[in-house]
C-alpha cells in the first residue's frame, strides 16, 4: 500500500498526513445509488462525458486526520443520521415539527430551531465543510 502524501492540511494549516477526504460525504454516495437499477451506481460527469460508475466519489489529498475527525464528529456523522433515509424514515423532518413554526408559505415552513440548538449547530458545520 502506498503511503499518503503529506502537505499543509486545507484547515488547520499544518504540514502532516493528508487524508483522501471526501469532499460529499461517503455515506451520501450509498443513499443516492438504485439499487433496483441494472447500474445502481451514480452519476459522473466530466468534460469527457458523462458515465455511471461507482469512482465517481470526488475526493482529493486536503485534510489531516484530527481535521477530518472534526467534520465527521462536528455534522456529517449527525446529517447522515438524520437526513432523509427512504419511506418515512426523516429524522430531521421529525425534529423540526418538535420545533415553533415561525412563517408558512405556499411551498415552504420555517420553523425557529432554538428549541432543538442541534440541528442549527449541526447542519451549519456540516454546509461550511462541504464550501
Amino acid at each position: 500500500m502506498d503511503q499518503p502524501p503529506t502537505g499543509q492540511c486545507a484547515l488547520c494549516h499544518e504540514h502532516r498526513e493528508l487524508c483522501d477526504s471526501h469532499f460529499m460525504p461517503k455515506a451520501l454516495y450509498r443513499l443516492v445509488r438504485d439499487k433496483n437499477a441494472n447500474n445502481p451506481h451514480p452519476y459522473l460527469i466530466s468534460l469527457s462525458g458523462t458515465r455511471q460508475t461507482s469512482k465517481s466519489q470526488a475526493t482529493n489529498y486536503l485534510l489531516c486526520a484530527a481535521c477530518e475527525k472534526l467534520f465527521d464528529q462536528n455534522g456529517e456523522n449527525w446529517v447522515m443520521r438524520h437526513c432523509y433515509r427512504g419511506r418515512n424514515v426523516f429524522r430531521l423532518r421529525t425534529l423540526l415539527q418538535q420545533c415553533a413554526e415561525v412563517e408558512r408559505g405556499e411551498d415552504a415552513v420555517v420553523y425557529s430551531t432554538t428549541a432543538v440548538p442541534e440541528i442549527a449547530g449541526q447542519l451549519a458545520y456540516f454546509s461550511a465543510s462541504v464550501l
